[in-house]
């Protein structure tokens, strides 16, 4: 019977450099306000550790630099419109806000279509403006379903920046990462779609509870298995503890934190007088 031994290749400097550029975890930088991108989140309770700063999210080094494609994708993209279609556009990354000024966002920009267009109609208006990337089978699934079914998250973001922009249309640009195509939709805007989302952007800054978890209360829930926020939700971790979620806060309009223990600054990082906030006591 003849003994087999596994063969081991040797570790070379490669491996471990590339595993360091890939793999290295990267903090995902704070922000003083909840991101209106987010406000499609089926669960509320999620919207609010993010709104009290319960927890850090991070990423790996490689999907920091897959969701910077976007960004630059976004001025390539605006030209080819200008180009093939006689489009013209302003106002990007205009700042949109949203309830009391803890919601906020910024949009891609605004277009429009230049009377010299053959798409250009009398009645034409400036409208709303989004650019996403996608893979292959994400761009399929897109093209079949439209913005709303395929990508609840983006029809959701458009519609808040619409409806606080008083905007009647958005033109959604997807850009397939794979094979270099576009598609572009209307998304036109939905007055009950942006009231349940203004609902949402409220009870998640109002509610003087934690709110309650979506699907069947379980981890394996298939949302909550995918969500940030699993440990931190089902209890297996403690909060992040932050001026944000300190029983001394007050919550304030114009998106202010106000500290009642005569703290100037509200930061991140609680000082000494630091108490969890009493909603955070009972999961």
């Amino acid at each position: 019977m003849v003994k087999l031994t596994k063969v081991l290749k040797p570790a070379r400097p490669e491996d471990e450099m590339t595993r360091l550029v890939n793999d290295t975890p990267m903090k995902q930088e704070n922000r003083h306000y909840n991101g209106l991108s987010a406000i499609g989140t089926k669960c509320v309770r999620r919207l609010q550790y993010t709104h009290y700063d319960c927890l850090d999210i991070t990423h790996s080094a490689r999907m920091i630099r897959l969701f910077g494609i976007g960004h630059t994708m976004e001025p390539k993209l605006r030209k080819e419109l200008e180009m093939f279609l006689g489009m013209t556009f302003k106002g990007d990354q205009d700042q949109v806000i949203g309830f009391a000024g803890h919601w906020k966002g910024h949009i891609d920009g605004l277009g429009m279509f230049l009377r010299s267009s053959k798409f250009y109609t009398n009645d034409d208006d400036w409208f709303l403006m989004e650019y996403k990337t996608h893979k292959a089978s994400s761009f399929a699934d897109l093209k079949k379903n439209g913005v709303k079914k395929s990508k609840p998250m983006h029809y959701a973001q458009m519609t808040s920046y619409m409806g606080y922009k008083k905007l009647a249309r958005g033109m959604y640009v997807a850009y397939n990462k794979d094979t270099s195509e576009i598609y572009l939709e209307w998304v036109y805007f939905d007055e009950a779609d942006f009231n349940e989302n203004k609902r949402k952007e409220a009870e998640t800054v109002m509610a003087d509870t934690i709110l309650p978890r979506i699907g069947n209360d379980s981890p394996m829930w298939h949302e909550c298995k995918l969500c940030d926020a699993l440990s931190v939700c089902f209890n297996k971790e403690p909060i992040k503890k932050s001026c944000k979620n300190c029983q001394h806060i007050d919550i304030l309009d114009g998106g202010v934190w106000q500290c009642t223990k005569g703290n100037v600054v509200v930061g991140y990082e609680p000082c000494c007088e630091y108490e969890q906030m009493e909603i955070f006591n009972v999961y």
